[in-house]
C-alpha cells in the first residue's frame, strides 16, 4: 500500500509531468513525422506506379492497333484479289500460295472457306477439320475484319484465326481465314511490356484470354494465379476503362481495365501492391527503428531535464517550509544564475512586499475603525434636526396636530436604530425599518412630493450588511433627483436581489428625477468615490456615497461597493454589491 501512495505521489511532481510531456511531445513529433512521410512515400510511389501503367496500356494498345491494322490491309488486299478472280477452286489456290509465306511473319496458315464449308487451302500439308470450319463460319460476323478463338485445333493446338468476308457487290463469296501464331504473338506482346512487375492480360469479347504476360513470383506463382484469374474475369466483366485498388484474397491490386475499340477485346493490367512498395516497407522498417532508437535517447534526456529541474525546486521548498512556519526574515539564497535565480529574487521580492502588506493593513484596520467612528459620531446632523422641528412647526400652523405624535415616533425610532452604537452590522430587514422611518420623516417635510416603493425577496431580509448603508443613497435621490419635481410626480424604488448563484447581493436606488449629465456623472464619481468631498451634506448624516463606498471596500475588496449610472431627464441608479452573509459571516 505504501508502494502504491509513494508511486501516486512521484506521479503528481513536477519531475514527472516534465518527463512525460517532454517525451510524448517529442516521440509523438517523431512518430507524427515518421507516418507523414511514409504515407507521402507511398503516395508518390503509388502515383508513379499508376503513371507507368497508363504507358504500358498505351503501348499495348499501340501494339494491338499496329497488328490488326497489318492483318487487315493483309487480308483486305488479299480478299480484293479474290474477289476479282472467277472464283475457281484453282485460281484461288494459287492467290492464297502467292501470300502464304510471304503475308506475316506471325500467321501460320492460310485457307478459304466457301458458303457450302468447303475450304481452299494454300497447300495439302494441313486440312482444317470440318468442325472447325463449320465453327469459324459461326463465328464470323458481318464486319471487315473479325476475331474468332482462341479455340482448340487438334493438329495445332489452342490457335486464334482472324476472318474476313469476300463478297463481290453485297454478296458474300465465301470467307478469307488466317490463323495466328500463338506463341509468336505472344512473345511479341510480352516483348512490348519491358514492366518487370506489372501483368498483362488481354480478353476477347466472350472475357477470354488470348494473350497474357504474368509476372507472379514465388514457388505458388500457379497457385496464385488460379486464384486470381476468376477475380480478374469478374472485375473485366463489371468495369470499363477504370483503374482500381481492389482487394483480392488479403492482398491489395492496382487493376487497370481498357477497351481498345477493335475485336470488343478488353485489356487488362494489374500489380500486385506489395510488389513496388518493397522499398517504401523498408523505409517504414528503418522509420520505426530509428523512432526506437530515438526514443531511448528522448527518455535519457528528458530524465536528466527533469532531475535537473527537479532538485532546485526541492530547495525551494525545503526554505519556503521554513517560512511557513512563520519567520518571514528568511531569504532564499542560490547560487545557480538560470531562472531559478530569478525565481528566488522574485520569491524575496515577494516576501519583502508580505511584510510591507502586513503593516498596511495594521493601518488600513486603523482607518477602518476610524472610518467606523466617524460614522457613528456623525449620525445625527444638526440640520436635519431643525428641519424636522420645522416640519413640526408646520403640523402645528396647519393644525395636523394628529400627526405629531407619529413625526416624533419615527424621529424616535430612527435615532435609536443610528445611536446603537454596539453593532456594526445588521440584518436588512434592520436597516428597511431604520430607512422607513427616515422616509417617513422627509415625506412630511416635502408634503409627499414623492413615493417610495420597496421590491424585496423575503429570503434577502435575514442577509447581513453593514449600518446605514441604504440611507444616504436615499437621501442623494431625494436632495438631487426629486427635489425639483412637482407634487406627487417624484418616485423611488428601492429593491435588491441575489446574483451570482447567491454569493452576492445587489441592492438599488433609483429615482425618476432629473438626472445628471455626462460631464457631471463623471465629476460626481471621482468627487463621492475618489476623492474627499468638499462640502458637507446638510441632510440625516455625514456618512455620504463616499464613505459607504470605501466603508465596504475595507471590509470586502476593491470588487465591492458602490456604482452610478444616470440618464439626464430620466433619472438615476445607484447600485450596491455586496457579498451574500448570514450571521457570524460577517464577523
Amino acid at each position: 500500500m505504501g508502494i502504491i501512495q509513494h508511486y501516486l505521489r512521484s506521479t503528481k511532481r513536477i519531475r514527472f509531468k516534465i518527463f512525460i510531456l517532454n517525451s510524448t511531445v517529442v516521440i509523438a513529433a517523431v512518430l507524427l513525422l515518421g507516418l507523414f512521410a511514409y504515407r507521402y512515400t507511398l503516395q508518390i510511389v503509388t502515383q508513379s506506379q499508376l503513371e507507368r501503367m497508363e504507358i504500358l496500356a498505351d503501348r499495348t494498345e499501340e501494339q494491338l492497333a499496329r497488328t490488326t491494322s497489318d492483318l487487315q490491309q493483309a487480308l483486305s488486299l488479299i480478299s480484293s484479289e479474290i474477289a476479282q478472280s472467277n472464283l475457281s477452286e484453282k485460281e484461288i489456290a494459287a492467290i492464297l500460295k502467292t501470300y502464304n509465306y510471304s503475308l506475316y511473319p506471325l500467321t501460320q496458315s492460310l485457307f478459304f472457306i466457301e458458303p457450302s464449308g468447303h475450304v481452299i487451302q494454300s497447300s495439302g500439308t494441313y486440312t482444317v477439320p470440318a468442325d472447325i470450319s463449320d465453327y469459324i463460319i459461326n463465328q464470323t460476323g458481318s464486319k471487315l475484319i473479325n476475331y474468332i478463338g482462341p479455340y482448340y485445333s487438334p493438329s495445332k493446338g489452342l490457335i486464334s484465326t482472324v476472318t474476313a468476308n469476300v463478297r463481290q457487290g453485297t454478296e458474300i463469296k465465301g470467307i478469307l481465314a488466317i490463323d495466328i501464331n500463338s506463341e509468336k504473338i505472344n512473345k511479341l506482346f510480352m516483348d512490348s511490356n519491358i514492366d518487370k512487375e506489372i501483368s498483362t492480360l488481354v480478353f476477347n469479347s466472350e472475357l477470354r484470354p488470348i494473350l497474357s504476360d504474368i509476372k507472379l513470383r514465388g514457388t505458388f506463382q500457379q497457385q496464385e494465379y488460379s486464384e486470381l484469374f476468376p477475380a480478374l474475369q469478374e472485375l473485366v466483366y463489371t468495369a470499363n476503362n477504370e483503374t482500381k485498388i481492389v482487394n483480392i484474397h488479403n492482398d491489395e491490386y492496382i487493376v487497370r481495365i481498357s477497351t481498345p475499340d477493335l475485336f470488343k477485346l478488353k485489356l487488362l493490367h494489374f500489380v500486385n501492391k506489395d510488389r513496388f512498395l518493397g522499398e517504401v516497407e523498408k523505409f517504414k522498417n528503418y522509420t520505426l527503428w530509428f523512432a526506437g532508437v530515438f526514443t531511448l535517447i528522448v527518455f535519457i534526456l528528458s530524465l536528466y531535464l527533469a532531475r535537473s529541474i527537479n532538485q532546485p525546486i526541492q530547495k525551494l521548498i525545503i526554505q519556503m517550509n521554513r517560512i511557513k512556519n512563520g519567520n518571514l526574515h528568511i531569504r532564499i539564497r542560490l547560487k545557480r544564475q538560470d531562472e531559478f535565480l530569478s525565481l528566488a529574487d522574485s520569491f524575496n521580492e515577494m516576501l519583502d512586499r508580505i511584510e510591507t502588506l502586513v503593516d498596511e493593513k495594521v493601518l488600513i484596520e486603523k482607518a477602518k475603525k476610524k472610518f467606523e467612528l466617524k460614522a457613528l459620531r456623525s449620525q445625527i446632523n444638526p440640520h436635519f434636526l431643525y428641519n424636522t422641528l420645522n416640519s413640526i412647526n408646520a403640523l402645528v400652523d396647519l393644525n395636523r396636530t394628529d400627526e405629531i405624535p407619529k413625526v416624533l415616533n419615527a424621529l424616535v425610532r430612527l435615532f435609536q436604530y443610528t445611536m446603537d452604537h454596539g453593532l456594526e452590522f445588521t440584518e436588512l430587514s434592520a436597516e428597511l425599518e431604520g430607512l422607513e422611518q427616515y422616509v417617513y420623516l422627509q415625506q412630511i417635510r416635502y408634503q409627499h412630493k414623492f413615493e417610495v416603493h420597496y421590491s424585496f425577496d423575503d429570503e434577502l431580509l435575514s442577509y447581513k450588511m453593514l449600518k446605514l448603508s441604504l440611507q444616504p443613497i436615499v437621501e442623494n435621490a431625494i436632495f438631487h433627483g426629486i427635489k425639483g419635481k412637482k407634487k406627487g410626480e417624484g418616485l423611488i424604488t428601492i429593491g435588491g436581489g441575489f446574483t451570482n448563484g447567491k454569493t452576492t447581493i445587489l441592492l438599488f436606488v433609483e429615482d425618476n428625477g432629473t438626472g445628471i449629465t455626462p460631464e457631471r456623472l463623471a465629476q460626481l464619481l471621482i468627487d463621492n468615490l475618489g476623492a474627499p468631498s468638499p462640502v458637507r451634506p446638510s441632510g440625516f448624516n455625514s456618512i455620504g456615497l463616499r464613505n459607504v463606498h470605501e466603508r465596504y471596500q475595507l471590509h470586502y475588496g476593491k470588487e465591492y461597493g458602490l456604482s452610478i449610472t444616470s440618464q439626464e431627464g430620466l433619472g438615476t441608479r445607484v447600485e450596491l454589491l455586496m457579498p451574500a452573509m448570514k450571521g457570524d459571516d460577517s464577523l
